[in-house]
């Protein structure tokens, strides 16, 4: 009889150990997956800083190169704007597109958004400056056609989905 009980005592206390075992596991993962998914939210959320910055420079040097090119010239440009990103705006006063990025992963800041300007223009836009986008802005997600155009008294910057 003795025997049955202090194996019965050894069964009981592996199964207490393999839970407690378990448990930790369970414990750590939850948190490493916790961790893992802000990091991720973070990296979406530069991801798309970068693609609105790249996309605003490959634009706004298009737009110097024709305004500079003289009348006549015209340029393509692609650009990619990401689902975070509300594209394409003009600044008259910093002579400049901009992007606003809105990211959770950028609540730590004053507030849940951040504007990303494209380089200012090297030539001060003399001539009227036209934005026309096909669709509604902002721009939505995907890729951007952009035909940029010297047509006398105004540079012509229209957009259009590929």
């Amino acid at each position: 009889m003795v025997v049955l009980i202090s194996s019965w005592k050894r069964k009981g206390q592996l199964s207490v150990e393999f839970f407690l075992v378990l448990s930790i596991i369970i414990a750590f993962s939850v948190i490493l997956y916790n961790v893992s998914r802000e990091e991720v939210a973070k990296t979406k959320a530069v991801n798309s800083i970068v693609l609105a910055k790249n996309g605003l420079e490959s634009l706004s040097q298009a737009v110097d190169f024709v305004a500079l090119s003289g009348n006549g010239s015209s340029l393509n440009v692609s650009f990619f704007v990401s689902g975070e990103a509300n594209c394409l705006f003009y600044d008259a006063v910093r002579d400049a597109f901009y992007c606003v990025v809105y990211s959770p992963a950028l609540q730590g800041s004053v507030t849940d958004k951040q504007f990303v300007f494209g380089p200012r223009f090297t030539t001060r836009l003399t001539k009227t400056f036209q934005l026309s986008c096909s669709g509604a802005f902002p721009l939505r997600a995907g890729w951007w056609s952009a035909r940029v155009a010297n047509e006398g008294a105004s540079v012509n910057v229209s957009c259009s989905p590929k």
